[in-house]
């Protein structure tokens, strides 16, 4: 600030970063930081914020959530467009798993190249599975189908082999496909935006309950 440099916070304090892990979550607290600093709050002030905000389901639903469920990870978040799919898989590829799979949806007011490119980007997560979801409440023009129907074909394309690949009839649905599919090393990443609240829902019931991989998934 005017030439004058001051330490807020190590970023392994930082909760949302993931020990840094995260790293657009490491640019948005450094916008925020600019703004806090611009409305005058103190470093220590800005420090003991970014310290306490863990970033849980509670706090930030749907926005970089992470579940530990019986030794699989599940990783929810609101990512919706290449840019934010791009972001979340650049921090999946960081954790170690035995197998990876993904959810992915889009809405049909997209055209099909942008629709091709959410496929694109999220391909370097190496996915072993695949659950293409429909979202009847964001179909915005077009037909049942039409957007699962042009990501399978992108992923095709990418290379995916057709056992990997699947449709479900609603996000919800699409969780509970994952979850039964789930074993122990897994992860899950989860892109929820129609059936944010009923999913989390779900996965806060298993994990109070000790659920693990194999069980059956609760209603």
């Amino acid at each position: 600030e005017r030439g004058h440099r001051e330490s807020v916070i190590r970023v392994a304090d930082i909760p949302v970063t993931l020990g840094g892990a995260a790293r657009h979550n490491i640019s948005n607290v450094l916008g925020a930081v600019a703004l806090a600093r611009s409305l005058g709050l103190s470093i220590a002030a800005i420090a003991e914020g970014l310290r306490g905000f863990q970033g849980t389901a509670l706090e930030n639903p749907g926005r970089l959530n992470v579940f530990e469920l019986g030794g699989a990870r599940v990783i929810v978040d609101f990512a919706h467009n290449p840019h934010g799919m791009r972001a979340l898989v650049e921090l999946a590829t960081t954790f170690p798993a035995e197998r990876r799979l993904v959810i992915l949806g889009q809405a049909g007011d997209r055209d099909d190249d942008a629709i091709r490119e959410l496929a694109r980007s999220t391909w370097p997560l190496g996915p072993d599975r695949i659950i293409l979801k429909e979202m009847e409440k964001y179909l915005r023009g077009r037909d049942p189908g039409e957007a699962t129907g042009i990501l399978a074909d992108e992923f095709r394309r990418l290379g995916a082999a057709e056992g990997t690949l699947s449709v479900a009839n609603s996000e919800l649905e699409a969780v509970r496909e994952a979850l039964a599919w789930t074993r122990r090393g897994d992860l899950l990443l989860l892109p929820l935006h129609s059936q944010r609240e009923e999913v989390l829902g779900l996965l806060a019931r298993m994990h109070a309950s000790g659920w693990s991989p194999g069980s059956c998934v609760p209603e």
